[in-house]
């Protein structure tokens, strides 16, 4: 629980040990938040932003544009780069933009100083065959930097579904359901989703859950479903009692409605269907499609998860079974035994307690296939020359006051 000991100070008592407490602090999920701010009918925190932090919300329009304005009298800090005292510039703002072709044209014409690399900019800013900028464009001084965003995309499976999911007590069935879950796993067309989905920006694919980029990563197993296999998948669903569909009820799969999403989609309901298992689609606006899995409807769906610093357990506490019906466990996976080597996970920074019970998680999602890992961001951003002390950072996503400005 927290108790509050004074107006600067709480006291926090853990139900468990953990050894990530202290990174957990420093995330925003943690912040101290003040309850008269929000204490008014209708308003939430997004509605009243406050902070101590070096800039503050000066102008929001929803969907539109977004400035922060320094904050007066701020306490201060010296610059890790020995540039001064921060923060250096007194106003950010963000603009929404509808397509590539505008936020690539905008950065073109100097109008941004920062552009996350998609198609449109891609084909426009890069030279064909390889990541680097075209010739007229650094001489501009402009800059392209690499991004590895940690993170991983998974196809996953409601496991509190019927024809889907585990039932406790029945073995039988439950291997039957594995097969099956296996068999629409080995349906996924991954290198379509490589080619469409992610473009000229190629992914990452996942040997498994864990991003490449974080220690726990190294020397792990590979997934034995990522990959398109449809001979496998005819067997797999003979295994599962449905011998070439006999039988198999539509199973629902919920994605986004823009057009690359329903063409991969169809690519999946395609592929699915020359084995023998019909998938029905439901496609629907991007917004609409996290909260319509959370009802438990849709089968079968993909999930994007990012994490907020560089540890196994940020990945693995997704299938963790007391979050189950939550925002972090969607297909509402329980196991037992995942469960208490993810405790373990947890509750430690390293050692062989630790990659053991890391091993074993792995396993265990290998084995039970209520999701299967897809791929890993990765990317570009350009940048102008003006702006200064522009790192990448793979969790500090916009260090806003560190930057600087260089004056033409």
């Amino acid at each position: 629980g927290i108790q509050v000991l004074d107006d600067r100070h709480l006291k926090l008592k853990l139900v468990y040990a953990d050894a990530h407490l202290l990174k957990r602090l420093a995330m925003t999920h943690f912040e101290v938040y003040p309850l008269e701010s929000t204490d008014t009918a209708g308003r939430t925190a997004m509605d009243q932003p406050v902070g101590s932090g070096a800039f503050h919300l000066a102008a929001w329009l929803p969907g539109q544009m977004l400035a922060l304005q320094a904050t007066p009298d701020w306490r201060g800090q010296a610059s890790s780069f020995g540039d001064g005292v921060l923060p250096h510039l007194s106003r950010f703002e963000f603009h929404v933009t509808n397509t590539g072709d505008t936020s690539t044209a905008m950065f073109d014409r100097g109008e941004t100083v920062r552009l996350g690399v998609n198609p449109t900019a891609f084909r426009h800013f890069l030279q064909e065959d390889r990541a680097a900028l075209k010739p007229e464009f650094a001489k501009r001084g402009i800059r392209l930097l690499p991004t590895a965003t940690a993170d991983i995309t998974m196809l996953q499976f409601q496991m509190d579904d019927g024809a889907l999911g585990i039932r406790p007590g029945d073995e039988e069935g439950n291997l039957k359901r594995r097969a099956l879950r296996q068999a629409l796993a080995s349906c996924f067309p991954y290198e379509d989703w490589q080619r469409l989905a992610r473009g000229p920006i190629p992914a990452v694919q996942a040997r498994n859950f864990l991003p490449p980029q974080i220690p726990d990563a190294a020397g792990t197993p590979a997934s034995r479903w990522n990959r398109t296999d449809l001979d496998k998948a005819k067997k797999l669903l003979a295994e599962a009692g449905y011998p070439q569909g006999a039988g198999l009820e539509p199973i629902l799969f919920c994605t986004s409605n823009d057009p690359v999403s329903k063409d991969l989609a169809e690519r999946f309901q395609a592929n699915a269907a020359s084995v023998g298992i019909p998938l029905e689609l439901d496609l629907r606006p991007y917004r609409e499609v996290n909260p319509f899995i959370r009802t438990g409807r849709p089968q079968v769906f993909l999930r994007a998860w990012v994490l907020d610093y560089a540890d196994a357990s940020m990945v693995l506490q997704s299938f963790y079974g007391p979050f189950a019906g939550s925002v972090t466990n969607f297909p509402n996976f329980r196991d037992q035994e995942y469960d208490r080597h993810f405790l373990a996970l947890r509750e430690s920074l390293a050692g062989p307690a630790r990659t053991k019970a890391l091993l074993a998680m792995l396993e265990i999602l290998d084995r039970e296939v209520p999701s299967v890992p897809i791929d890993h961001r990765r990317g570009w951003v350009l940048v102008q020359p003006q702006l200064q002390n522009f790192h990448v950072h793979p969790y500090e996503y916009l260090p806003l006051k560190h930057y600087g400005w260089e004056q033409d």
